[in-house]
């Protein structure tokens, strides 16, 4: 009989419900944290108010800004994603996707969404934010950690949990 060789996974094992904390850079869980990292599990209690990173978990720079349209005409502004992990040492790292274009009705274009990031296995996805810098969101842009999480104008920005993997696109709306 041959040996089986079992490969662990990183990944969350069950939807933490996660929240993006109001006028912050802060998320919120009202349930724990269950992931593994190449097999191997960890736990975290319930998240309150726990800061985000400010830097890219991959390539170790500044998240790079979502721009908005600035209320200019034909300016629709720019969508992006962006990847919340867990790593071995129980540490919050977040990975940014591609940045597109949003369609004149300030969102994605059909066929055109983020593309998730590449997530190396030392990294366990426990969820991802969609952000929608619209027409009338700012020309600086909006930056994730940096830029608050609401009352941002023409900043949306949506949530969603994973477990057991990635969906292979992320939700447009």
């Amino acid at each position: 009989m041959q040996a089986q060789k079992l490969v662990g996974i990183s990944a969350s094992l069950a939807a933490p419900v996660l929240a993006l904390h109001a006028t912050a850079t802060t998320i919120d869980s009202t349930g724990a944290l269950v992931w593994t990292v190449k097999g191997k599990a960890f736990t975290l209690a319930a998240l309150t108010t726990e800061a985000t990173p400010t830097t890219d978990a991959v390539t170790g720079a500044a998240f790079k800004p979502v721009i908005g349209g600035g209320s200019v005409a034909g300016a629709y502004g720019n969508g992006s994603v962006f990847v919340l992990c867990r790593d071995a040492a129980k540490a919050s790292k977040v990975v940014q996707g591609s940045i597109v274009p949003l369609g004149s009705d300030g969102n994605f274009v059909p066929g055109n969404l983020p593309q998730f990031p590449e997530i190396p296995d030392t990294l366990a996805p426990v969820g991802y934010v969609v952000c929608k810098s619209g027409n009338t969101a700012s020309t600086a842009g909006w930056i994730f950690g940096t830029s608050n999480f609401s009352g941002v104008t023409g900043i949306t920005l949506t949530v969603a949990d994973v477990a057991m993997g990635m969906p292979d696109r992320p939700q447009a709306s």
